[in-house]
């Protein structure tokens, strides 16, 4: 951790505007349980208006940093994680090749419509081998979770996909799945 002193330029509350000496612009800053607020909000939001789908994807995104860095910390949360659903459950799930995580992963959030980008690819990557599971937000059409651990000392990993029960999305999944593990043993036998 690093101590730094910063420039506030608006009174202090929940959100207030910063500035931090290697920047030349202000940032805002939220407090992490208001920031919650509105993270969820835009979820909600994204289910009734698509185009709200790429500004709940960010703030989940951002939201996923805070949480990470203050469990790297020792810090708890100041806000309760949401519980989970009734109408969610496991959907697919496999070992695969550490090195196809990101072709995974990129293909499941095509089927929802969800674009996984370098910034998610920086969050999962940031997050191994100090965290030995990751539940990483997909969330387009349809809002998944993946759930991502390290096995074989980092040769593979296994990833859980749950969500709202959906058979498409469902056989969809298991065939990437089955793909995957397919090329790896077609590789380890050549």
């Amino acid at each position: 951790m690093e101590r730094v002193e910063v420039e506030m330029l608006a009174p202090r509350g929940n959100v207030t505007v910063i500035r931090l000496p290697w920047r030349r612009f202000p940032g805002v800053f939220i407090q992490g349980d208001s920031f919650s607020i509105l993270e969820a909000a835009a979820r909600a939001a994204a289910q009734r208006a698509p185009e709200v789908r790429e500004l709940a994807g960010d703030l989940t995104k951002i939201l996923a940093l805070y949480a990470r860095t203050l469990a790297e910390h020792g810090m708890s949360l100041p806000y309760a994680t949401a519980p989970s659903q009734d109408s969610t459950e496991l959907l697919a799930s496999g070992r695969i090749p550490s090195s196809d995580l990101r072709l995974f992963l990129e293909l499941a959030s095509s089927y929802i419509g969800y674009d996984f980008d370098n910034s998610d690819w920086t969050a999962i990557t940031s997050a191994f081998p100090e965290t030995p599971a990751l539940d990483y937000p997909l969330i387009g059409a349809t809002s998944l979770t993946a759930r991502v651990q390290s096995a074989d000392g980092g040769a593979h990993v296994t990833v859980a996909i749950t969500g709202t029960p959906n058979d498409a999305l469902r056989i969809r999944l298991a065939t990437l799945f089955d793909v995957l593990t397919h090329e790896s043993r077609r590789d380890r036998d050549q």
